[in-house]
Protein backbone atom coordinates (compact mmCIF):
# COMPACT_ATOMS: atom_id res chain seq x y z
CA UNK A 1 0.00 0.00 0.00
CA UNK A 2 2.80 2.21 1.07
CA UNK A 3 4.50 1.84 -2.58
CA UNK A 4 1.13 2.53 -4.29
CA UNK A 5 0.09 5.84 -2.48
CA UNK A 6 3.92 6.46 -3.29
CA UNK A 7 3.81 5.72 -7.34
CA UNK A 8 0.38 6.91 -8.16
CA UNK A 9 -0.42 10.03 -9.79
CA UNK A 10 -3.71 10.62 -8.56
CA UNK A 11 -5.61 10.61 -5.44
CA UNK A 12 -6.45 6.91 -4.41
CA UNK A 13 -10.40 6.98 -2.62
CA UNK A 14 -11.60 3.52 -3.20
CA UNK A 15 -10.10 0.15 -3.19
CA UNK A 16 -11.25 -3.62 -4.13
CA UNK A 17 -9.30 -6.30 -2.40
CA UNK A 18 -10.22 -9.62 -4.12
CA UNK A 19 -9.50 -12.42 -2.08
CA UNK A 20 -9.47 -10.56 1.25
CA UNK A 21 -9.39 -13.13 3.50
CA UNK A 22 -10.63 -13.72 6.88
CA UNK A 23 -8.29 -10.85 8.52
CA UNK A 24 -9.24 -7.61 6.70
CA UNK A 25 -6.05 -6.72 7.19
CA UNK A 26 -5.65 -4.37 4.08
CA UNK A 27 -9.17 -2.65 4.31
CA UNK A 28 -8.70 -2.03 8.18
CA UNK A 29 -4.95 -0.52 7.41
CA UNK A 30 -5.69 1.27 4.32
CA UNK A 31 -8.40 2.84 5.92
CA UNK A 32 -6.84 3.56 9.01
CA UNK A 33 -3.30 5.07 7.48
CA UNK A 34 -5.22 6.73 3.85
CA UNK A 35 -8.75 6.99 4.43
CA UNK A 36 -9.11 5.20 1.58
CA UNK A 37 -12.56 2.93 1.13
CA UNK A 38 -12.53 -0.53 0.44
CA UNK A 39 -14.90 -3.25 -1.19
CA UNK A 40 -13.70 -6.89 0.16
CA UNK A 41 -13.97 -9.75 -1.42
CA UNK A 42 -13.95 -13.24 -0.66
CA UNK A 43 -15.46 -16.43 -1.91
CA UNK A 44 -14.90 -18.09 1.58
CA UNK A 45 -18.38 -17.90 3.67
CA UNK A 46 -16.32 -18.22 7.33
CA UNK A 47 -13.82 -15.97 5.90
CA UNK A 48 -16.81 -13.00 5.35
CA UNK A 49 -18.54 -13.96 8.11
CA UNK A 50 -15.12 -13.10 10.10
CA UNK A 51 -14.71 -9.67 7.73
CA UNK A 52 -18.28 -8.81 8.48
CA UNK A 53 -17.77 -9.09 12.52
CA UNK A 54 -14.33 -7.16 11.75
CA UNK A 55 -16.22 -4.23 10.28
CA UNK A 56 -18.68 -4.16 12.94
CA UNK A 57 -16.31 -4.32 15.77
CA UNK A 58 -14.45 -1.61 14.21
CA UNK A 59 -16.96 0.63 13.76
CA UNK A 60 -16.26 0.94 9.58
CA UNK A 61 -19.46 0.29 8.05
CA UNK A 62 -19.40 3.30 6.29
CA UNK A 63 -16.12 2.84 4.43
CA UNK A 64 -15.30 -0.80 4.29
CA UNK A 65 -18.20 -3.05 2.45
CA UNK A 66 -17.81 -6.97 2.37
CA UNK A 67 -18.85 -9.08 -0.67
CA UNK A 68 -19.31 -13.24 -1.20
CA UNK A 69 -18.84 -14.08 -4.82
CA UNK A 70 -18.80 -17.76 -5.32
CA UNK A 71 -15.82 -19.62 -6.63
CA UNK A 72 -17.11 -20.18 -10.28
CA UNK A 73 -17.88 -16.28 -10.56
CA UNK A 74 -15.98 -13.82 -12.24
CA UNK A 75 -15.31 -11.32 -9.66
CA UNK A 76 -14.82 -9.06 -11.88
CA UNK A 77 -18.30 -9.38 -13.64
CA UNK A 78 -20.08 -7.90 -10.69
CA UNK A 79 -21.99 -4.43 -10.59
CA UNK A 80 -20.73 -2.32 -8.04
CA UNK A 81 -22.01 1.34 -8.26
CA UNK A 82 -20.15 4.21 -6.60
CA UNK A 83 -23.42 4.31 -4.38
CA UNK A 84 -23.58 1.20 -3.33
CA UNK A 85 -19.52 1.46 -2.14
CA UNK A 86 -21.11 4.28 -0.14
CA UNK A 87 -23.89 2.82 1.81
Amino acid sequence: MLWVNAHVDYKISFVMDIGTGASLIYPLLGLKIFGWKFMAIDSNGKSIENCKNLVSLNGVEEWIKVMEVKESENVLDFEATENECEK
